[in-house]
């Protein structure tokens, strides 16, 4: 018998961790955790491929982390049922304690445990029922892109939230003196001017034209919130998809790979 098993204790780092999985049961149905010595890691992609995610989040980042076997071990579960139990936690009065046995591997076991000297609550314990899955995690390689740039997350999410009013795609075009954000929807088109001073890195090839169109709807699910971090890492390539990355603390990252949409 083996056991894996992290606790969160930290009022912040538990609100971070309910917001990603109330983002990751957007993308997929079903999540597969993989264990290794060092870290936890998760991977999945949407049905229709468009959109891959990749979050990695380190043993630091965890109040407590323990990996018995100091080897890969992977679990299944449904999405939307763990986020419904880990959001139901109480961040000022409670902890989020997960265990795995591999005694008991058709369930994780995941608590909700009053913080001490705490009297406000109660504690609660859930079993989730784990699922076979079949999924094959995706190296990622470290690519050179045409443009890289970090924005406030806070500035994106205001642009999102007025182009996904019109549906459509979103456009993103620059070259060394501009970067735009347009959107083409079927009765409004809307353009975005922001000036690169106004970014916090901006680089981009010399003498490139990039303008590069991906769903919206997409995007916009992608920064539907800035509670992960308050700025976002954005990565566009003519011939790879975009690269959306928010840093979480303690080598920790959430990774978004967007497919560019293919002109008929």
């Amino acid at each position: 018998m083996y056991t894996m098993k992290f606790i969160i204790n930290d009022n912040e780092k538990i609100k971070l961790f309910v917001s990603l999985f109330q983002f990751l049961k957007n993308c997929s149905e079903n999540i597969t955790m993989i264990f290794y010595e060092e870290y936890i890691h998760l991977q999945g992609m949407d049905n229709s491929h468009v959109c891959l995610y990749d979050l990695r989040l380190t043993k630091e980042w965890f109040t407590e982390y323990e990996n018995e076997t100091n080897d890969c071990n992977t679990i299944s579960f449904n999405s939307q049922h763990f986020y419904t139990i880990i959001s139901s936690v109480n961040n000022d009065n409670h902890k989020i304690y997960i265990n795995y046995e591999k005694e008991n591997n058709d369930s994780l076991q995941i608590d909700l445990i009053v913080k001490e000297n705490n009297t406000k609550s109660f504690s609660n314990y859930f079993k989730l029922n784990l699922i076979d899955l079949n999924y094959d995690v995706l190296q990622i390689t470290e690519n050179e892109y045409d443009v890289e740039l970090t924005i406030s997350t806070e500035e994106l999410i205001n642009i999102t939230s007025k182009m996904i009013l019109f549906d459509g795609c979103i456009v993103f075009r620059c070259n060394e003196n501009e970067f735009n954000i347009m959107s083409n929807g079927s009765l409004c088109d809307m353009k975005v001017d922001i000036p690169i001073d106004k970014l916090t890195e901006y680089s981009i090839c010399e003498g490139e034209e990039i303008e590069v169109v991906y769903s919206l709807s997409y995007m916009h699910k992608i920064c539907l919130t800035n509670r992960l971090s308050k700025e976002v890492g954005i990565y566009i390539d003519k011939s790879s998809p975009m690269k959306i990355k928010y840093c979480l603390g303690n080598d920790s990252s959430l990774l978004y790979f967007l497919a560019p949409k293919i002109n008929d």
